[in-house]
């Protein structure tokens, strides 16, 4: 892999405790480690208008959890019957668009790391495009909690 891509980035840092949960159709795309929100939100990063377009494929991923287990609700699920998802509808309720998605590219795609709920919320409304913060590869050490740095 190239130095400098994402994967080579993640090499070495601890796993997420969540990792051998993740499901196939999510490796190489949920990042396998654990980070911070806050200092992600933290960061000075570059920003700009995406098309949701290259937004889009989030949509058939099981990134949600449903009564608690994680992995089991994919975005384009809960568009379709968001009355069977509340935890889901509130949270894309209470999205706000005036922050940025958070995104890293990955295998020639826009990754979000922080924000689906956001992009929900952004094509329930028939947007366009979004704000989205561009992290580099070498962004994601900045974000990764260590053992030795508590959660914020």
């Amino acid at each position: 892999m190239p130095a400098g891509s994402l994967d080579s980035q993640l090499e070495g840092l601890p796993r997420h405790h969540l990792f051998a949960k993740i499901p196939t159709a999510l490796r190489g795309w949920l990042l396998p480690i654990e980070w911070d929100r806050e200092l992600l939100w933290a960061l000075e990063l570059p920003r700009r208008r995406l098309a949701l377009e290259a937004l889009r494929w989030h949509f058939d991923l099981p990134w949600w959890r449903r009564d608690g287990v994680w992995f089991q609700v994919t975005p384009r699920e809960f568009m379709a019957h968001p009355e069977a998802h509340p935890e889901h509808a509130d949270r894309v309720a209470k999205a706000d668009l005036s922050y940025p998605l958070h995104v890293v590219l990955q295998h020639q795609r826009w990754l979000i790391l922080d924000g689906v709920h956001r992009l929900v919320k952004a094509e329930m409304l028939g947007l366009r495009d979004v704000v989205v913060s561009t992290l580099a590869p070498a962004d994601i050490a900045k974000i990764a909690r260590h053992p030795s740095r508590p959660l914020a």
